[in-house]
C-alpha cells in the first residue's frame, strides 16, 4: 500500500510506501529475552526508513499466551513476491503456523487509520522505534485515549465513530434510523473487519440514534413503529 503523506503530516519519500503487518510469534517467544530478533531482520533487509515495532503478549481474553509483533513501517516500495520470499525463506523460524503449517502473518487493515494504528500498536508500552522524539509524543498522546476506547463497549464505540463522521461532513447528509443501521454495519465490515451484530442493530441504532437526536428516534411512535419493522 502506498500513500502520499503520513499522519504526522510528512511526506513519503519517493519511491516508499507504507506497511503495517502483525506477525504471530512463536509461543516460546513468551520467554525470548530479544522479542524483536524479527523485526531488526526485517528493518536491515528492506532498509526500512521508519519503523515502530511493538510487541503484546496477550489474546482477545487478556491471556497471556499469544506473542505477536505489530509494525507500522515506511519503507522502499517492493512487490508482494519479494516481501513473501523473504519471509518464507529467512525468518520463518521466527513466525508461528497455523493448524495447517501457514506462516502466521497478515497486513493490518488499521493502516486506512493510520494515526490510530500508530497509538493502538504502542498501547502497551513495549515497542523499539526510530521516530523523532517529537514524533513519537504525539503518536504517544493518542494512546491514553486509544487504550479508553478499547475498554468501551461495541454501542458507545460505535456512537463515538459515527458522532465523528457527522462532525467532519463537509455537506448535510439525510440521516435516519436506517442510515444508522447502514453506518454500523460499513464499521463493522470495513474498519473493524468483523461480521456485524445482527440481532443488536436496531438496538444499537435506536441508541445511536437518540444520542445524536435524530428524530426519528426521539418520536416514540415513530421509533416503536419502526423497531417493530
Amino acid at each position: 500500500m502506498t500513500t502520499e503523506t503520513n499522519t504526522l503530516g510528512h511526506s513519503i519519500p519517493p519511491g516508499m510506501m507504507i506497511q503495517a503487518i502483525r506477525f504471530s510469534l512463536p509461543l516460546e517467544a513468551i520467554k525470548w529475552e530479544d522479542k524483536f530478533e524479527l523485526a531488526r531482520l526485517y528493518n536491515n533487509k528492506f532498509n526500512v526508513h521508519k519503523y515502530i515495532w511493538a510487541y503484546e503478549s496477550k489474546d482477545k481474553k487478556d491471556k497471556e499466551n499469544n506473542p505477536h509483533l505489530h509494525c507500522y513501517l515506511i519503507l522502499p516500495t517492493l512487490s508482494k513476491s519479494t516481501k513473501s520470499d523473504f519471509i518464507n525463506k529467512k525468518i520463518n523460524h521466527l513466525i508461528r503456523r497455523d493448524s495447517e503449517g501457514r506462516l502466521m502473518h497478515c497486513q493490518e487493515k488499521e493502516i486506512l487509520k493510520l494515526e490510530q494504528y500508530q497509538a493502538y500498536i504502542i498501547k502497551d508500552g513495549n515497542y523499539i522505534t526510530n521516530f523523532t522524539k517529537e514524533e513519537i509524543e504525539y503518536v504517544e498522546a493518542k494512546k491514553e485515549s486509544i487504550k479508553e476506547d478499547c475498554k468501551l463497549p461495541a454501542y458507545k464505540k460505535l456512537y463515538n465513530r459515527i458522532k465523528e463522521i457527522r462532525d467532519h461532513e463537509t455537506e448535510p447528509n439525510f440521516w435516519d434510523l436506517n442510515a444508522v443501521c447502514h453506518s454500523i454495519i460499513k464499521i463493522y465490515i470495513e474498519e473493524w473487519d468483523k461480521p456485524p451484530p445482527y440481532y443488536k442493530l436496531k438496538e444499537y441504532a435506536l441508541y445511536i440514534g437518540y444520542k445524536i437526536e435524530l428524530p426519528q428516534a426521539k418520536n416514540e411512535v415513530k421509533a416503536i413503529f419502526w423497531m417493530k419493522n
